[in-house]
């Protein structure tokens, strides 16, 4: 892949609404956790959107772009509740939004990529929407 080309995300398959654990075995997470939209309760709801790089932390193949929220519970207090996946794999009760990709990409750390014809992805560009007029949040990747 070239730097700047999109990762297409599958516009054929929904967005599933399930806890990664139910989408098979072998989940592992290939980068950091990154904030992409934050939405404050306390005031009336817009529309918005938010978009970060995000680095590749560990080789694998990426399959599906994974999403979730993160509640603070209470404004001046460092107390969150999370419906992130488990890093064990174990069944839980949060869900999270699994998003496929059309076809797997393959995803390595910068400082282990070799020359070649087919480049794996080192880093990339995550955008996401949300549209206050359907309630839908829309993401988009582009290799970094």
């Amino acid at each position: 892949m070239r730097p700047g080309q999109a990762l297409a995300l599958s516009q054929t398959a929904p967005v599933m609404t399930r806890s990664v654990w139910q989408c098979g075995s072998g989940y592992q997470e290939l980068t950091e956790h990154v904030q992409l939209l934050k939405f404050d309760f306390s005031q009336p709801l817009a529309s918005s959107q938010g978009s970060t790089t995000v680095r590749v932390s560990q080789e694998g193949v990426m399959h599906a772009l994974v999403s979730w929220m993160e509640y603070q519970l209470f404004p001046d207090a460092d107390q969150w509740m999370s419906s992130a996946p488990h890093l064990s794999g174990k069944p839980s009760y949060s869900l999270q939004a699994v998003q496929l990709l059309q076809a797997p990409v393959q995803m390595q750390q910068p400082s282990t990529i070799h020359k070649g014809k087919h480049q794996p992805v080192s880093k990339m560009l995550c955008r996401a929407e949300f549209d206050l007029s359907s309630g839908n949040i829309s993401f988009a990747l582009r290799q970094g």
